[in-house]
């Protein structure tokens, strides 16, 4: 995702830089410092702590749980929803799923049927299929709400550019640096 420039809809300016430096992005009439995401992907679940005696097991079922999802395209579309992480401290410019959202729906419930099982966060309700670009710290904004819902973090920007469209033929599991 080389540089983004987007509109919004009174016609404000916006832009979002992909490289790995720091970027200044002018948001609803305030200026706000962005970062590049570095590794760009889906979001399957959200993140937490997981002790090594339960690698094994928690690959074994999240392997089992992903092999009954089929490979299929998504369409990722030409617009950014601003969203919070679960602890509302991180605020994400994402691009959002399109075609393609039910299977991907479909494999963050298979994944948060193996998270109950051990205990661990299920991902956001209501899903929103989406890829995040950049993202910033959250402390200028007082949004107390959930990362899908937060009204001061529910600005849509149109970019100007077409829908891409990917495969998704595998799901990776991150374990600290390791890639499973």
């Amino acid at each position: 995702f080389s540089a983004l420039c987007t509109k919004l809809e009174d016609k404000e300016e916006a832009a979002l830089t992909s490289s790995s430096a720091c970027t200044s992005v002018s948001l609803l009439g305030s200026r706000a410092q962005w970062y590049a995401v570095k590794d760009p992907h889906l979001s399957l679940a959200k993140h937490f702590a997981l002790q090594r005696h339960l690698f094994g097991s928690m690959l074994d079922l999240l392997t089992l749980a992903v092999s009954r999802v089929a490979r299929f395209t998504a369409q990722i579309q030409p617009r950014i929803r601003l969203l919070n992480n679960q602890f509302k401290c991180t605020q994400f410019a994402c691009l959002l799923v399109g075609q393609g959202s039910e299977q991907i729906e479909a494999l963050i419930t298979e994944i948060d049927t193996v998270m109950r099982r051990f205990s661990f966060p299920t991902y956001y309700q209501p899903i929103i299929p989406h890829v995040s670009l950049a993202w910033r710290s959250n402390k200028q904004t007082s949004s107390s709400a959930d990362k899908h819902s937060s009204s001061s973090s529910s600005a849509i920007l149109k970019l100007e550019c077409s829908p891409s469209l990917i495969q998704v033929e595998s799901v990776i599991c991150q374990i600290g640096e390791r890639r499973y």
